[in-house]
């Protein structure tokens, strides 16, 4: 089975180095590597593996806003991901909301710098 099944919104399928970033069931994880090695948008997934759980709050953060709004960004990439598919987004607090279902409390993802 692969694992995008596993991940709501996320229209990706992830490479070998992200799948085994998202297999960890740890607190911390080092994932590095040179520019484009795809280090954000793997936390963007890791950030998504729980948006249907009621309550789940994920925070990405990076050293300043510019990185999070730049073209290609987090935000931009996002938007790509969720525009249409039921999420709604708070531009003021950069925050997606997911439905978790009827009567329950929703999930979101924010981020910040």
């Amino acid at each position: 089975m692969s694992i995008i099944t596993t991940i709501p919104f996320c229209p990706a399928e992830p490479t070998e180095k992200q799948r085994l970033f998202l297999k960890q069931d740890t607190k911390e994880v080092f994932f590095g590597g040179a520019a484009g090695g795809g280090k954000s948008t793997a936390l963007l997934m890791a950030a998504l593996k729980y948006v249907k759980v009621p309550g789940y709050a994920a925070l990405i953060i990076r050293k300043d806003l510019p990185r999070l709004e730049l073209a290609g960004g987090l935000i931009s990439r996002s938007h790509e991901w969720f525009a249409g598919k039921g999420a709604k987004w708070n531009g003021a607090k950069r925050m997606w909301t997911f439905s978790t279902g009827e009567g329950h409390v929703p999930a979101t993802l924010t981020f910040g710098y």
